[in-house]
């Protein structure tokens, strides 16, 4: 290997430029050489001075000019091994080689090594492009004595592990390579192989046994001669790069919100733009995208709601998103698609109306509304002749196509496209007219003028058409310098055409243009989190408009929301580094809460047996709320405290009018009231005005201290219309009406965190009795892990209800039970207040299989495949209490622990592919259960069920020494635990996939369809009985029959689809109008017809048919041709034809039996007199 070098210096002595490159004698082998394919060397000087900037080039060959590729580069300081500078370059149609240069300011006095490496379109790194070049800066000494030959590399790309050396002699023998990949310490993958060199001196080796996950993973290699034990190439602090499962997404999705403040009460709207998520080409549709609204359709009214509304309902056409059919497209000229009218669009901004004059010209007319959200001003388009009005804030705007022919259904047009100038690096373009306008607009600022050794003289030009050049200050200042003109924009420009579809009718124009869909590489949604909650949910955009989506209406408090990639297997590729912070309330600088207002009136009375004035206050909130927003909040468990916000109203005892203030600044975490108010508890009637009309449940609520009584947590009194016995109902609120309403407000515990959990008080009732059911099944949804724990509670409970909520009779009623549980949902759906709903496996800390109902710092339940589940994993749950109905036990033998409290979770699972996937506890730092400190009254016994299901079995479980046992009759596996055996943490349940063989395809077979034909002598009424079947030509539905001249005959096609699909048959006649009959699962069509006097002379009728069944490989077609007779031949004919009743069934394309009864026959005679 030879190594050659050239410097440039000046006349005084001063570097100015130097290159170099290296080159191959005879079986020398050069450092950087990599296989074929991408590859890349340097280019410049071995050494710099410490005071000058450094030049490299990166040459690179070997691409492929349809491809796009990344440079990617580094400069480290060999001594330290740090990195000091790095930077990429793209290369995108560059053609197969390119040089890029790489400028890097001046450093001090070390040795340096420049690398590079290329990527492809997918970020992958490229093996074999990896180059890199050593040099000095100023006093520095890179090496003493030659340089090393060997060197190796190793990469993974596309699912391959690639393992190449060189610099060796042509078929060396005696070499060996180890290769050591770690992951978190651990090796993952070594190979010890001996081998010899090729003819080139290199060697290469592919393995595609090992599966990395994206990332990077130390590595080690080593390449020794066996024969002497040297060491060849060693290097140990090496790096392996990994993007094969997916590569780094090159595609993301970028959200953000309409403001950074948002009122109570108002809509959330966003916007969002989806990049480089498109695939491969996979069609071509027509986009139906342009809805216009004739002026007849707008009677005179142009407002944008009335053009919106129109809009909104206009039937779009069929063929909308369908797939281009070129062949079908058929030119024509001469046609108006608006038929001569203006035709309107509008949004919430803007009014256009569009008006073609036939002559290739089209008058745009913009209407704003004049204020500053218009954006009339802006859209008015300075390329094409436009007028600006602003007094009216209009702007009219022509057109002029050089083609623009309409025909019946399709439209060519053709129109001047823009002429582009072609920046510096041969790649960017730009419009001609950004050329020279003071901004640089090129990559390289190739498009306006510069003087790069600052003296006054431009120093870059413009090539002109026949050759010549001249100075870029000189393109596009009014003077044509250029022969052909062409420094002004001038010559030649290319024309633009395309085919567009339209639909019209009395109420709406439907324009489209053609539209290439791309696959999505990946499903995009939004995220919304909140402050206080964390994750809230996923929104997909295809829930969304083009490019916004409306998150409706959020309770009070801060969110933010970013944008998230999932592939197919619902793995996460790519989520936003940064989220849109917005928040909503009366805390972001509002006005606070906006109640709804109406004409309605409340005339309400309120009392209490439990009130303490010294404990509650004077002050009562009174509130209007959705019936299913209380109850799907108790269902979600959304709230977190019973607290709520106590207004600072200016309530009296007379007749008051709401002012909707919020006062307090309690957190409510429920749903919004409608409408709020506080009064003072002076009096315990009020008549309110000025309430919204609409269905509402009254809710009164004082919040009381329980400093007397002792309870020192706290409590509500509450009310609600239909009061607590019964549960809530909603009540019917008309504008200039009075409702009239009576609450009595009963205490209820509140827990605010205390350790004994907040339960609802059943806590004492509990057994310590537990049966915990677990199940893994496919659904629509995915994957699921289906659990449900059952605590038994005595029956005792009941007394509780019976007491509190019923009329203490001995036995709880459905009414009661109702009642009940309304109250248990809103303490027991509370979150982050400390209190659980009952320990499962029989300790405070226990984290086994089960479900605790964990305090909020516990950590998650499961793992599945060894990944933790949490709480975003969570499809659904809920919480019941079954049994509370039936009498008291009235003693303890009568209690047969009936009563239970269920609670359900649904977890939605990742399923890997594998046969085999396995559930388990999740990891835990400390495995301290707390077994020592726990009471022989914390005991609990529980049993755990396992259930197989449809679609997978449990293929085993082990537990240390607990050994479950298989039910066949129930196909469960089971195992009771008690005080001394718990599950372990080492519990594991494998669960197989079941493997069901693929049902046979259903084949669509064709209908199949007999032809008869009726005389006037005939009966329809008895079907095929009474008429003649076809019984001449071939059996593909084909047919001739002889009829005579002079009388009226009837066609009958019955035709019969096996799988009821809908059947058309398309009758067209030589003579006489084409007639479409159709119908579901069987058809009994007709066609009447006459043969006039004289048609025998002509010889013959025809009569062409086509059938389908809606299925394209189930259609076909035949012909009856009608040979007519004269008049004296018709009794011999007729008698002939009547009495010939062989098979002449048909199936056009198949063999085919059919039926009809005559009831139908008779129902189509009479149909048909009707007609006549």
């Amino acid at each position: 290997m030879l190594f050659r070098s050239g410097e440039l210096y000046d006349n005084g002595g001063g570097f100015v430029d130097g290159s170099s490159m290296s080159f191959d004698v005879g079986a020398g082998m050069c450092q950087g050489t990599g296989p074929s394919g991408p590859h890349m060397w340097w280019n410049g000087s071995s050494w710099f001075d410490t005071t000058e900037s450094m030049h490299f080039f990166a040459e690179v060959g070997g691409l492929d000019e349809a491809s796009d590729y990344t440079l990617v580069w580094g400069l480290d300081d060999v001594d330290s091994g740090v990195e000091v500078a790095h930077g990429t370059e793209a290369l995108s149609m560059v053609g197969q080689e390119t040089s890029i240069e790489i400028l890097i300011e001046s450093y001090g006095d070390a040795c340096y090594n420049i690398r590079g490496m290329l990527e492809d379109s997918d970020s992958k790194l490229i093996p074999g492009s990896n180059a890199s070049f050593m040099f000095e800066v100023g006093n520095a000494t890179c090496q003493t004595g030659p340089s090393p030959m060997v060197n190796a590399y190793v990469h993974f790309y596309d699912d391959k592990l690639n393992i190449s050396s060189y610099g060796y002699e042509p078929n060396q023998e005696d070499l060996n390579i180890h290769v050591s990949i770690y992951d978190e310490g651990a090796e993952v993958y070594a190979l010890d192989m001996h081998f010899t060199a090729d003819e080139y001196g290199m060697f290469s080796y592919e393995d595609e046994s090992l599966g990395l996950e994206n990332g990077e993973y130390p590595m080690s290699v080593k390449v020794t001669n066996t024969a002497d034990n040297s060491t060849l190439f060693e290097g140990v602090d090496m790096m392996l790069y990994v993007y094969s499962v997916n590569g780094p997404v090159n595609a993301g999705v970028d959200v953000w919100t309409h403001g950074e403040g948002y009122e109570s009460g108002e809509d959330v709207w966003l916007d969002y733009s989806v990049w480089g998520n498109e695939g491969e080409y996979s069609e071509t549709i027509w986009n139906c995208e342009m809805i216009f609204i004739p002026e007849s359709a707008l009677q005179g009214n142009h407002s944008a709601d009335n053009i919106e509304s129109k809009m909104k309902d206009a039937v779009m056409p069929t063929w909308c998103d369908s797939d281009v059919d070129e062949a079908m497209i058929q030119n024509g000229t001469g046609g108006d698609m608006f038929g001569g009218e203006t035709v309107w669009i509008a949004d919430e901004t803007v009014r256009i109306s569009y008006q073609y004059n036939g002559d290739l010209n089209l008058t745009i007319s913009l209407y704003g509304s004049g204020d500053e959200s218009s954006p009339v001003e802006d859209e008015c388009n300075e390329d094409i002749e436009h007028v600006y009005n602003s007094e009216d804030d209009s702007c009219e705007m022509s057109m002029t196509f050089i083609t623009f022919d309409v025909g019946e259904e399709y439209i060519w047009l053709e129109e001047p496209g823009e002429i582009m100038f072609v920046c510096g690096n041969q790649q960017d373009e730009i419009p001609f007219d950004e050329v020279n306008d003071g901004d640089e607009d090129c990559p390289d600022g190739s498009d306006e003028p510069q003087d790069f050794d600052s003296d006054g003289i431009t120093d870059n030009w413009f090539d002109c058409h026949d050759g010549s050049n001249v100075s870029m200050d000189l393109v596009n200042d009014g003077t044509e310098d250029c022969p052909d003109g062409d420094d002004e924009g001038e010559g030649d420009v290319e024309v633009k055409g395309e085919h567009l579809r339209y639909s019209t009718s009395t109420d709406s124009v439907i324009l489209a243009d053609m539209d290439d869909v791309h696959e999505q590489l990946y499903d995009a949604y939004i995220q919304l989190w909140s402050e206080e909650h964390g994750f809230v949910m996923n929104i997909s955009i295809d829930d969304c408009e083009d490019d916004k989506c409306n998150l409706g209406l959020l309770s009070d408090g801060y969110y933010s929301v970013g944008g998230v990639l999932v592939d197919e297997d619902g793995m996460e590729v790519w989520n936003s580094e940064h989220r849109s912070n917005f928040c909503v309330g009366p805390d972001c600088g509002g006005s606070g809460p906006v109640w709804q207002t109406g004409n309605a009136t409340l005339n309400l009375t309120i009392t209490s047996d439990e009130y303490n004035s010294a404990e509650c206050g004077d002050r009562v909130s009174v509130m209007l709320f959705h019936l299913d927003e209380l109850q799907n909040d108790m269902d979600n468990g959304d709230h977190q405290d019973n607290e709520t916000h106590q207004g600072d109203g200016n309530g009296s005892d007379g007749t008051h009018q709401g002012d909707g203030n919020d006062g307090d600044g309690d957190d409510n975490k429920g749903p919004p009231p409608v409408w709020a108010d506080t009064l003072e508890f002076n009096t315990n009637h009020w008549v309110l005005d000025g309430l919204p009309e609409g269905n509402w449940v009254v809710i009164a609520m004082m919040n009381c201290e329980g400093v007397t009584t002792g309870d020192g947590d706290g409590y509500d009194l509450i009310g609600a219309s239909g009061g607590m016995l019964g549960g809530m109902h909603e009540l019917e609120f008309i504008n200039g009406s009075t409702t009239d309403v009576s609450l009595n407000m009963v205490k209820m515990e509140r827990d605010n965190g205390n350790d004994n959990g907040n339960d609802g008080g059943l806590e004492e009732y509990m057994t310590g009795n537990v049966v915990f059911h677990i199940m893994v099944e496919d659904s629509p949804d995915g994957l699921l892990l289906i659990t449900k724990q059952e605590m038994k509670l005595s029956d005792s409970a009941r007394e509780l209800v019976d007491d509190t909520w019923g009329d203490g009779d001995g036995v709880v009623s459905e009414t009661e039970a109702m009642a009940a549980m309304q109250y248990f949902d809103l303490m027991m759906s509370e979150e982050g207040d400390g209190g659980h709903q009952g320990d499962a496996n029989g300790g405070d800390g226990d984290k086994g299989m089960e479900d605790e109902q964990k305090e909020d710092s516990d950590g998650p339940e499961f793992a599945w495949n060894s990944v933790t589940l949490t709480e975003q994993d969570i499809l659904s749950e809920s919480m019941t209490i079954e049994g509370l109905v039936g009498p008291v036990p009235s003693s303890s033998d009568a209690d047969m622990e009936s009563v239970r409290m269920v609670v359900r979770v649904t977890y939605l699972l990742i399923d890997n592919g594998e046969d085999i996937q396995v559930l388990s506890p999740p990891e835990e730092e400390d495995n301290d259960h707390g077994d020592d400190d726990r009471s022989p009254e914390d005991c609990e016994l529980m049993t755990v069920l396992v259930s197989d299901s449809e679609t997978w079995n449990v293929e085993s479980i082990t537990d240390g020494g607990n050994v479950y046992t298989y039910d066949a009759e129930s196909s469960k596996w089971s195992f009771d635990y008690d005080c001394n055996n718990e599950p372990t943490d080492e519990i594991s349940m494998s669960f197989s996939r079941v493997v069901t063989e693929e049902p046979e395809p259903t084949v669509n077979t064709p209908p199949t369809c007999d032809v008869y034909w009726y005389g006037s002598g005939d009966d329809l009424t008895e079907g095929k009985e009474g008429g003649h079947e076809a019984d001449e030509g071939t059996a593909t539905g084909d047919f001739d029959i002889e009829l005579t001249e002079g009388e009226k005959y009837t066609l009958m096609f019955y035709c019969d689809d096996a799988e009821g699909d809908e059947i058309t048959v398309t009758v067209d006649p030589s003579i006489g109008e084409t007639k479409t009959m159709t119908g579901n699962g069987s058809l009994s069509g007709y066609y009447e017809f006459d043969i006039p006097t004289g048609t025998s002379a002509l010889g013959e009728m025809s009569f062409d048919y086509v059938w389908t069944d809606g299925n394209s490989n189930n259609t076909g077609d035949g012909t009856v041709t009608v040979n007519v007779l004269e008049n004296k031949d018709a009794e011999a004919t007729d008698d002939t034809a009547a009495d010939d009743v062989s098979a002449g069934s048909f199936v056009p394309g198949f063999t085919a039996v059919l039926t009809m009864t005559a009831l139908a026959g008779a129902f189509l005679v009479f149909s048909r007199r009707e007609d006549e």
